[in-house]
């Protein structure tokens, strides 16, 4: 029996531990063990099946350096007692950890890139994308990510989207139902997600005469820094900080749209989630193409240029002032189902990793 390990530093509401749980908990890997390894002392936020071995490291260590070497020692150790045969890691960190540990053993490993190496920059980040190179082989969520990074790692590469998820929930509300509200829903942080920029597209909404709320979904370490920044700008009573909800895509599907302003994302699932609520996106041009990839221009939605809150606000004008057009995009936006199904997307990761496994 061959033994797979998806490995990643701990399983949380993100898109990356969102798509990590629901591979293992549904691929068919040619008869596997598929283990899903983790090392922060931190409870899970997603389920695992029971047919899947969950190991957690639990590393308690506060030192980055320290807890790097422990990690790379214990994943060493079950390579080599579980005789894994592939280890597919998510997220720069992992990877390096990943192809370091496996190093003299007999385990492959696959790479997943899952957000922006244009622009998600440090020196040990940096460092950790020069290693892909010598991964068997690396997973993309958009062709542009995949450009990034030599031919050498090209060649043994795979762009796999990620998928529209099916779902019983969050049900279609006719646009003219919906309150004049707007929804973003991602970290409150601000280097990435540019709520900063968003903020100065609802001021002009507003200003231009137009009555607005937009509802905030999430958390992150810049919350306080923008609950200050909307009381700055006087919109205090139009902006809604929910935090971390529950029933967010129920909440989603009753918004006039959703709107993203970040300056890079993997994929964003957010956008996927929206799109099958029947709620059109307007989105900022966020690199590396993971909104123009989701998103047709007029047909379900706007992209428009990074940091051009003029631009996001009169889009986001266009579609509250236009109910028919906004219908219409509404329930284009319904086509994404199809578009990104996900048992086909499922099949991709199947294929790609079976080939691994069987080279």
């Amino acid at each position: 029996m061959k033994k797979v390990v998806f490995f990643v530093d701990k399983l949380t509401s993100s898109g990356a531990s969102k798509i990590i749980s629901w591979i293992v908990n549904n691929a068919d890997l040619e008869d596997a063990q598929i283990s899903l390894v983790t090392y922060m002392p931190i409870a899970d936020q997603r389920e695992v099946g029971k047919s899947v071995n969950r190991i957690n490291f639990s590393i308690k260590e506060n030192n980055r350096v320290k807890r790097s070497l422990l990690v790379i020692k214990q994943l060493r150790r079950l390579f080599r007692k579980e005789n894994t045969d592939l280890c597919i890691a998510f997220l720069p960190m992992e990877c390096l950890y990943a192809l370091t540990a496996a190093m003299g053993t007999k385990t492959k490993v696959i790479v997943c890139e899952r957000s922006d190496p244009y622009l998600e920059k440090s020196p040990i980040v940096d460092f950790a994308r020069v290693t892909f190179r010598f991964a068997d082989g690396a997973v993309f969520q958009t062709q542009e990510a995949m450009d990034y990074f030599p031919k050498v790692l090209q060649r043994k590469s795979i762009v796999i989207a990620n998928p529209a998820f099916k779902r019983e929930t969050a049900s279609y509300v006719p646009y003219k139902e919906r309150p004049n509200e707007v929804s973003f829903s991602g970290r409150l942080f601000i280097k990435q997600k540019r709520q900063d920029v968003l903020f100065k597209a609802i001021r002009k909404i507003i200003d231009d005469g137009n009555d607005i709320v937009l509802n905030i979904y999430g958390d992150g370490p810049d919350r306080e820094k923008l609950e200050s920044l909307a009381k700055e700008m006087g919109l205090n009573e139009k902006i809604y900080f929910a935090g971390n909800v529950r029933n967010v895509e129920e909440r989603i599907s009753n918004s006039k749209m959703l709107v993203l302003s970040s300056d890079y994302e993997g994929i964003p699932n957010v956008v996927i989630e929206a799109l099958q609520c029947g709620v059109p996106v307007v989105s900022t041009d966020c690199s590396p193409g993971g909104a123009r990839l989701l998103i047709e221009n007029g047909k379900n939605g706007y992209v428009v240029p990074r940091e051009d809150y003029k631009s996001l606000a009169d889009r986001i004008e266009e579609l509250l002032q236009n109910d028919a057009k906004a219908e219409l995009m509404s329930k284009n936006a319904l086509e994404i189902i199809h578009q990104f199904d996900e048992t086909s997307i499922l099949l991709q990761w199947e294929t790609y990793i079976n080939s691994l496994l069987e080279g």
